[in-house]
């Protein structure tokens, strides 16, 4: 949403190290929905960002959570 890419993914990705314990990989989850929940907030109703095509912040935030 923040990028607001309308045509493909960013060029990154999340990797969470296999020695990660669970706490840290809650930590990760956590921090990840800060980041959605932030960028979701700062979104206007009208923006559109790519996710299997253009979506809107409400689908974001489902597809985020899912």
């Amino acid at each position: 949403m923040a990028a607001q890419p309308a045509d493909a993914y960013l060029p990154i990705g999340l990797n969470v190290r296999p020695t990660a314990t669970p706490a840290e990989v809650l930590q990760a989850v956590t921090a990840c929905g800060g980041l959605l929940s932030s960028a979701l907030t700062a979104a206007k109703p009208t923006l559109r960002a790519w996710h299997w095509g253009p979506c809107d912040p409400e689908g974001f935030a489902a597809m985020g959570v899912a």
